[in-house]
């Protein structure tokens, strides 16, 4: 944007030296035609007889000091119109540098926009390359995040259905327990020895086969 602004600036720039330099053209043409003029005259009337003769042939002393200042003074006018050509040629010039000093430098701005274009269209193919690698990087992580989820929400399932089984066990256990108490009571309210139960027996029994093995 700064480069499209000095280009702009330029662009008038050169416009208002092109302007310049067409006045002065305008000028050094009207200055040209005016010294050609006297040229002609004074080729007409160059000799320094003529312009004696110019002089003497007054027809008294006051026209001839007139006729006197007018030779000096019109020598003189040619002596200024020629150094005048002279610099408004050294102007035109001057601004014909200038402008190609202004369009060398628009030239290189236009190599420097150039080039940052092309950086900027680099960096944003390597910012599109990075982005597309973090969205895929993104989507095996959701991948795996969802996959982790659905494991821990499967040991957790077999945590709680452990825990279930434990407390149901634990409940058999304990009502096993109080169903023996009670037992054990009842006999020994009636005075007899409380009847083993078949778990007891099963157990003595192997006792027995051990021993007698």
């Amino acid at each position: 944007k700064t480069i499209e602004q000095d280009m702009a600036q330029l662009d008038a720039e050169v416009a208002h030296l092109g302007k310049q330099i067409k006045q002065l053209q305008a000028e050094l043409k009207e200055k040209q035609k005016k010294y050609a003029q006297s040229v002609r005259y004074l080729r007409k009337n160059r000799s320094i007889e003529d312009k004696l003769m110019f002089i003497f042939s007054a027809e008294n002393f006051n026209q001839m000091y007139r006729r006197l200042r007018y030779v000096a003074e019109y020598a003189e006018f040619q002596r200024l119109q020629g150094n005048q050509i002279k610099e408004k040629q050294t102007q035109v010039e001057s601004k014909r540098q200038e402008q190609l000093q202004v369009k060398e430098e628009k030239a290189k701005l236009l190599a420097q926009r150039e080039a940052e274009r092309k950086e900027i269209e680099k960096q944003e193919k390597q910012q599109r390359t990075l982005v597309n690698n973090l969205q895929k990087r993104q989507r095996n992580l959701q991948a795996e995040l969802k996959k982790q989820r659905q494991q821990s929400q499967r040991l957790n399932a077999q945590i709680d259905k452990l825990i279930e089984e434990e407390i149901a066990a634990a409940k058999r256990r304990a009502a096993e327990e109080e169903r023996k108490r009670k037992a054990a009571a009842q006999k020994a309210a009636s005075g007899k020895k409380p009847e083993e139960t078949k778990s007891e027996k099963k157990e003595k029994t192997k006792e027995v086969s051990m021993v007698a093995e």
